[in-house]
């Protein structure tokens, strides 16, 4: 056993999945990327809250012992305990007004989960009088500790220490076929299960979604095996539930699968901007770039270039390598379709580009303008403020073929001021 492990058995359930976080930097990036999948959701309406749990059950029991011979064959069938598990240990029906609610109900937790709102979800089950649902959610908290984590990280012990059991609970009634399919996907999301989730997927972010939500619970799981302060409790008894499906292991196994599927959601995966956020997503940008650079051509979708050059300055920013080329041949067709309607932003993106290439872009921009004086002078005082050499420009632009005193009038731009 090495040092990390011995460590890993004197820490809470919460700090181990801190660390292993801060450890696994591509569970980091999934976890991100999951984040993204859930605000982006489509908008769903919720279900309102509804005070007094089965109530219209409620009240025709209240009722079978005064109503007449009719009402009675019509309640006969009803439940006649108010419980959560009365109508499977009965086997008998709720009111079909409490159906209706109850289902709408489930749908509206499973959104709410799709989305991260995990706390939303728990609040309608109190706020709905059903709050044994928000305990059953709650189960996935991380348990923590104050007496093993940091005195001002937690002053109370929180968390479910068996979470692994809990998530063996969650599986089996995602499993049950006589739940509602709404009940089945929430408990299915809820342990990393992808079979139950699916079924009630609809656009290529909710296929995602499935898949990458269980490729995080895999990992989390495995990456918490181990030593720790306690005895877990067994979960031999749930073998009957492992997902039939075998679960992608890395993002790239995720959208092949999804891109494997038939219909609208094979064809929302050919989108432009759908390749783009893979290639985010698998850290494949620098080959994506590349082969949008070589497509290029005047009827390449004017968003789609402005987004890849977006997209391609920011994660240059951040520091991952990309191909220059490719990205300046991207810069430079943006920069051609800025020229017509905001010329003023131009040097901006031309300060993006290869030293080298600046200047030639610029002047190049210059010399097809058809405008006054007074605005090309403005636009060259942008240049400088963006650091392009601006004495440069006006000698390339000049040797293409502008007249020099349509650039400068032997004034030096660094002189004049913005109107």
């Amino acid at each position: 056993m090495d040092a990390s492990t011995d460590d890993d058995a004197t820490l809470s359930d919460f700090v181990r999945a801190q660390d292993l976080l801060e450890r696994d930097g591509q569970l980091a990036e999934y976890v991100e990327v999951r984040r993204w999948l859930e605000d982006t959701a489509r908008e769903f309406q919720p279900v309102e809250t509804r005070k007094g749990y089965l109530f219209y059950t409620r009240r025709s029991i209240r009722t079978q012992d005064t109503a007449d011979s009719n009402a009675m064959s019509d309640t006969t069938q009803l439940v006649t305990d108010i419980d959560p598990d009365a109508s499977s240990r009965q086997r008998r029906d709720i009111a079909i007004e409490d159906h209706e609610y109850t289902t709408s109900l489930l749908r509206t937790l499973f959104e709410y989960v799709r989305r991260g709102r995990m706390s939303d979800a728990m609040a309608l089950c109190v706020e709905s009088d059903e709050p044994w649902r928000a305990a059953s959610m709650k189960g996935g908290l991380f348990w923590r500790d104050p007496q093993l984590e940091d005195a001002e990280s937690t002053d109370r012990v929180g968390g479910n220490i068996n979470r692994n059991l809990w998530k063996h609970a969650c599986a089996a009634l995602a499993h049950d076929t006589g739940n509602d399919s709404y009940e089945r996907a929430l408990y299915a999301a809820l342990s990393g299960r992808v079979d139950e989730v699916l079924t009630v997927c609809v656009t290529w972010n909710d296929f995602v979604w499935a898949h990458v939500n269980a490729v995080i619970e895999m990992r989390m799981d495995h990456g918490l095996r181990g030593a720790c302060v306690y005895e877990q409790a067994p979960a031999t008894s749930f073998a009957h539930v492992q997902s039939r499906r075998t679960c992608a292991t890395d993002m790239a196994q995720v959208f092949d699968i999804v891109e494997s599927l038939d219909g609208c959601v094979q064809n929302e995966a050919r989108d432009p901007l759908r390749r783009l956020q893979r290639a985010l997503a698998t850290n494949t940008f620098a080959e994506y770039v590349e082969e949008f650079a070589q497509a290029l051509s005047p009827e390449t979708d004017v968003r789609m270039v402005r987004v890849v050059a977006h997209a391609s300055l920011c994660v240059r920013q951040s520091g991952a390598e990309l191909p220059e080329p490719a990205v300046s041949a991207v810069l430079e067709a943006y920069v051609d379709r800025l020229a017509c309607d905001h010329d003023e932003l131009v040097a901006a993106y031309v300060a993006q580009m290869p030293t080298e290439r600046q200047t030639h872009v610029y002047a190049q921009f210059v010399q097809m303008l058809n405008v006054s004086r007074d605005h090309r002078m403005q636009l060259l005082q942008r240049a400088e403020r963006h650091g392009l050499d601006t004495h440069a420009v006006c000698r390339a632009a000049t040797l293409a073929g502008v007249q020099p005193d349509d650039l400068l009038d032997s004034s030096d731009p660094s002189d004049s001021s913005d109107p």
